[in-house]
C-alpha cells in the first residue's frame, strides 16, 4: 500500500499494521539500500527520477547481509521522454542479473517475515510450519528449505 501522498504516522501505521496488509510506503527516500525497521512506515531507497544515481552503488554492493533497491514512482510520471528513458535504462542496467531477486514489496515483506521466523540453534536451522519457504546458498548453489525442514551444520 502507498500512503495518499506519502502522508502517514505512526498511529496510522499501528491501525494499517492490524490489518491483513503485510507493508505500506511512504514518499520520504532513505537513500540506502538497508531493510525497513517498520514495514508500515517503509521508506524507498529513492524516486525512479533518482534511481540511475543510486544503480552503480546498489550493483557494486558487496555485502553478505540482504540489501534492498526499493524504487517508487507513478506511470504518469514516465510520459517525460526524459524521465522514460533514465528508468528504460535503468532497467536495462539492473535487470537480468543472477544475482538480484526481483519482487515486489508485499513479497518481500512476506519473505523477510518468513527469513525472522526461521528457528535458529547451534547445530540445525529449523523452517516451521506454515513458514514460507527460504532460500541459502550451498557451494555457489541457490537451494530451498521448505516448511517443516531441518537445515543441520
Amino acid at each position: 500500500m502507498a500512503y495518499a501522498f506519502g502522508s502517514t504516522n505512526d498511529h496510522v501505521a499501528e491501525v494499517i499494521g492490524t490489518t491483513p496488509l503485510t507493508n505500506a510506503r511512504t514518499v520520504k527516500s532513505s537513500y540506502n539500500f538497508d531493510l525497513p525497521e517498520n514495514y508500515y512506515l517503509w521508506s524507498p531507497t529513492c524516486h525512479d527520477s533518482e534511481a540511475l544515481e543510486y544503480l552503480e552503488a546498489y550493483i557494486c554492493l558487496d555485502s553478505p547481509s540482504l540489501s534492498l533497491f526499493y524504487v517508487w514512482g507513478h506511470s504518469w510520471e514516465l510520459r517525460d521522454t526524459l524521465r522514460n528513458q533514465n528508468i528504460l535504462k535503468f532497467c536495462n542496467k539492473i535487470g537480468d542479473r543472477d544475482d538480484i531477486w526481483y519482487t515486489g514489496a508485499g513479497n518481500f515483506a512476506d519473505y523477510h517475515a518468513s527469513l525472522k521466523a526461521l528457528e535458529i540453534g547451534p547445530q540445525q536451522i529449523v523452517n516451521p510450519e506454515g513458514n514460507g519457504v527460504v532460500y541459502y546458498r550451498e557451494k555457489r548453489q541457490l537451494k530451498s528449505l521448505y516448511p517443516g525442514q531441518k537445515l543441520t551444520h
